[in-house]
């Protein structure tokens, strides 16, 4: 096990991003999460220097004990802030769904996992936020969604632009942009790409998805290839992503370990970033028609996820088989139906397919796919 000793640069409880951290590895100190260009500050840092940080103010002290196969040099902490996230809540603007496992620390919350799957957190809440924004007409809540802004990704675009059109003086912000974020710009061209932004809109606005669900044992992946070519649309699937994690280690296994590790490689994709999952989905493949077909939906946290992305239109399918047709089938394939239906990343899907906004049976006629079809055009 390894422990945690110290969340770096003291994160605030008005705030929401990401921080680096120091842990105990091996009776010494190492720092994990710093960008490249400054793994200098983590390099000879010991015990006494972490608590010199921690007194002084620049570090957030946290004792906790983590598997150390769970930590890598890439691992950072996403930082939930309370008053952050009570503000978030009064202006409906929530986080997406959050990584399974949290840790307590003064004034907030955090979450320990890779860069690349935490940083989508503080991206698409910015994303979230910014089309709220140009979506309100009350200039209080515009500045208070702007000033929101201001505390995960100052430096963004959407959030310069925020804080441009809500100030009390443009002109005067606009220069203030030019001092800190914006260093190379001229003040007539950064105006021009702030109402650019302002006056877009985001791809994700635009897409619509047809979500299928359903379990092992049912031809769910067929029907959903089967609509894809009907109406000539691109698909996409959770398996690939999870997939490309592990084909280097399944090149030896047979069938059934094969489906165990990507299973089990699934859940813990779920259960550190719901958000980096279901975003490594959609961006797989194009969507040239701005629809996408998504095959082998699974967790309830991933479709919140979806949900909270708000694509243009989301309809989540539910696809249906006789039980005892499904059993047979897996007991075909040599496996224990009971042992693998127990699985975590099984077990959600019954209420899934409930919750779906259609059940359709895994041998639906062309007619009932031109139904769904047309429903997603709606």
């Amino acid at each position: 096990m390894t422990r945690t000793l110290a969340l770096l640069d003291k994160p605030n409880r008005s705030s929401f991003g990401l921080t680096p951290l120091a842990v105990e590895e091996r009776g010494g100190v190492r720092v994990l999460g710093l960008a490249p260009a400054s793994v200098h500050r983590g390099r000879g840092l010991d015990d006494r220097q972490v608590q010199e940080l921690i007194s002084g103010g620049h570090a957030l002290a946290t004792e906790i004990s983590i598997p150390q196969d769970e930590l890598s040099s890439d691992t950072v902490a996403l930082w939930l802030g309370e008053a952050f996230a009570e503000r978030a809540e009064k202006l409906n603007l929530p986080t997406a769904p959050l990584p399974t496992v949290s840790h307590r620390a003064d004034g907030g919350r955090f979450f320990l996992g890779p860069a690349e799957s935490m940083y989508p957190y503080l991206e698409y809440w910015t994303n979230a936020a910014f089309r709220r924004f140009r979506a309100e007409s009350d200039s209080s809540v515009r500045r208070n969604i702007a000033a929101l802004m201001d505390w995960v990704l100052p430096n963004r675009a959407e959030s310069l632009a925020a804080k441009w059109i809500s100030a009390p003086d443009p002109d005067r912000e606009l220069l203030m942009q030019i001092r800190t974020f914006a260093r190379d710009r001229d003040p007539e061209a950064l105006r021009v790409d702030h109402e650019k932004l302002l006056s877009s809109s985001d791809a994700l606005a635009d897409l619509r998805l047809v979500v299928f669900t359903g379990g092992t044992g049912v031809k769910r992946g067929d029907l959903a290839q089967r609509f894809a070519k009907q109406f000539a649309l691109d698909v996409t699937t959770f398996r690939k992503p999870i997939a490309n994690r592990v084909d280097p280690q399944a090149i030896n296994l047979g069938e059934k370990e094969v489906k165990q590790l990507l299973m089990d490689r699934g859940q813990a994709a779920v259960d550190t970033s719901p958000l980096g999952l279901a975003l490594e989905a959609l961006r797989s493949t194009s969507y040239f028609r701005k629809v996408l077909v998504v095959d082998g939906l699974r967790h309830h946290a991933i479709r919140d996820t979806l949900r909270w992305l708000q694509p243009r239109k989301l309809v989540i399918v539910g696809v249906t088989v006789d039980s005892i047709l499904r059993r047979q089938r897996v007991i075909a394939r040599g496996e224990d139906p009971d042992l693998l239906f127990g699985h975590k990343t099984e077990r959600e899907i019954p209420q899934l397919t409930v919750e779906a906004d259609r059940q359709i049976a895994e041998t639906a006629p062309e007619s009932e796919l031109r139904e769904l079809f047309d429903a997603l055009q709606a």
